[in-house]
């Protein structure tokens, strides 16, 4: 301990401060996000390199071109992978949340995801090259459920009823708070 340094000090201060910062910016959905239901529908609970978890798949994160009314496809056609992408979200009657519309740009007002654009492809529903449809597949960091083994595989088994609880602070960061079954008197 004779050689302990003011230098070896500081260093781990600075690298223990760094872990901590960390994890605060990490916690700061679920600490201080507004708590929104979503539906969705499990995958894959187990992995030999990940553990048991429950991959995720959610409705918005596969729009189209009906989902971004305030944009034209030509616009949609220029973005490109890594560019963000926002959905807002609103509270249904069955007290689950959905998406209601996409943006290539920070809404003004509302609650919305905020989430990267993975791919987008042109699909031709029709024979007409003039007429194609703009797919775009967004991630918004909320697709797995890592628990124990057995819940993992109960959550597996009710895929069709699972309740994603998300925490989103106002900007449209997010995270994966719980997933729940959903009882059965309420009604997707």
């Amino acid at each position: 301990m004779k050689n302990f340094q003011p230098a070896t000090l500081k260093s781990l201060l600075w690298q223990l401060s760094l872990l901590f910062l960390m994890i605060a910016y990490a916690g700061l959905p679920t600490w201080f996000g507004t708590r929104i239901e979503v539906q969705v529908r499990g995958m894959d609970p187990r992995d030999l390199f990940r553990g048991n978890y429950v991959a995720l798949n959610y409705d918005f994160e596969n729009l189209d071109e009906g989902d971004f009314p305030s944009h034209t496809p030509e616009e949609l056609l220029q973005v490109q992978r890594g560019n963000p992408v926002y959905v807002r979200m609103e509270k249904q009657q069955n007290s689950l949340w959905e998406s209601t519309e996409a943006f290539l740009k920070k809404p003004e007002s509302g609650l919305f995801l905020l989430g990267k654009i993975t791919s987008t492809y042109h699909s031709y529903p029709t024979t007409d090259p003039e007429v194609r449809e703009v797919v775009v597949h967004a991630d918004f960091g909320l697709n797995r459920w890592f628990d124990q083994k057995p819940k993992a595989l109960e959550l597996e088994r009710e895929r069709d009823r699972l309740i994603a609880e998300i925490s989103v602070l106002s900007g449209g960061r997010s995270s994966l708070s719980g997933i729940r079954v959903q009882s059965d008197s309420s009604e997707f």
